[in-house]
């Protein structure tokens, strides 16, 4: 898309937001499976699950703001942001 000068706002966010909801629903799911193994410091689950909630709304932008870009690109209407 990229190559062929495409707008690709819609298809940016779809991706962040997908990747940032699936990074803090497997890492949970890993805490679950490992139970109280997985939130201390002997393993790395610990550091995983916090860098998959803190850094995306962050640095990505939040998840609402990715919601209303597929929006706004999908159905062609202005939001207020």
């Amino acid at each position: 898309m990229k190559k062929k000068g495409f707008p690709r706002t819609e298809e940016i966010s779809m991706s962040k937001w997908l990747a940032s909801e699936l990074s803090v629903q497997v890492s949970a799911e890993a805490i679950k499976v490992f139970g109280t193994y997985g939130c201390t410091d002997d393993y790395p689950l610990e550091h995983h699950y916090l860098d998959a909630i803190l850094p995306p709304p962050i640095l990505a932008g939040s998840y609402e703001m990715h919601k209303l870009i597929v929006g706004q690109e999908t159905l062609g209407i202005d939001a207020i942001i």
